[in-house]
């Protein structure tokens, strides 16, 4: 039969590569999305130790332009899909007052309208492989922090939610599942360097603010965000389909 095939956008660092990795580690084939051609290299190099294949897939996910072309070239690189996971999204924070019309467009193509365009191109496929996805959520759809506005994020975030749940009552049919996860904050390349750029005074502010905040009083890993997508997709969650899983250290619950 071959191997089986996943297709993971925004695969190239942080959660999407910890994600990209854990099904390379399994044997599985990996299609990569990635607007960069310098990282979509780098992340098949690293890959290159399991015994898999990578595609590589260049294009921007943020202007829903070019989502035609890209669902083309992943067409023509692969007949068999099992595994596709939406990571690739786009968060802005502001004020109602400061929040442009153009932010509005933004978030709501990147984070809703590119996500539907992605699965309804490759239902054809799944349906085939009785397939399984999983979209990165956030948090944010549901929980909101005092001092952050985001209400345009906020919303975004929580239409994907529900137009994964009513994916998921559609596609159940097909032998199609479709769960989310949302992370909490999570220790990725580009968090690491933000928290580098803190003073000692506010690193220490934002450390007693982790402990305060998270039931298990530290950030979370790439790589559990990356177990818990696995399981989702996995035949070990068979019975689950249209679920939020919170993999947040318990931040939400607090």
């Amino acid at each position: 039969m071959g191997k089986k095939v996943a297709l993971i956008t925004g695969g190239t660092s942080g959660i999407g590569f910890a994600i990209a990795e854990k099904f390379a580690q399994q044997g599985i084939n990996i299609i990569i999305i990635s607007s960069s051609y310098e990282s979509l290299d780098l992340a098949a190099i690293r890959l290159s130790i399991y015994d898999v294949e990578v595609t590589k897939i260049d294009g921007n996910l943020s202007d829903d332009i070019n989502i035609p072309d890209i669902i083309k070239r992943v067409l023509a690189s692969t007949d068999r899909l099992d595994f596709f996971v939406n990571n690739a999204g786009l968060a802005r924070f502001a004020s109602i007052e400061n929040y442009k019309p153009e932010d509005f467009d933004a978030l709501f193509d990147f984070n809703v309208k590119v996500p539907f365009l992605l699965i309804q191109a490759f239902v054809p496929l799944l349906k085939r492989s009785k397939g399984s996805i999983v979209n990165i959520s956030t948090y944010w759809a549901h929980k909101m922090i005092k001092g952050r506005h985001s209400s345009l994020y906020s919303a975004s975030r929580g239409a994907m939610v529900s137009m994964i749940k009513a994916l998921a009552n559609e596609l159940s049919a097909d032998g199609i599942r479709i769960n989310a996860v949302a992370p909490g904050s999570t220790q990725t390349e580009t968090f690491i360097n933000w928290k580098s750029s803190l003073s000692d005074d506010a690193l220490d502010e934002f450390e007693k603010e982790i402990k305060n905040s998270y039931p298990i009083a530290r950030l979370g890993k790439p790589d559990e965000i990356a177990n818990a997508v696995f399981f989702l997709l996995s035949d070990q969650a068979n019975w689950i389909t249209g679920q939020i899983l919170n993999v947040d250290g318990g931040f939400t619950i607090r």
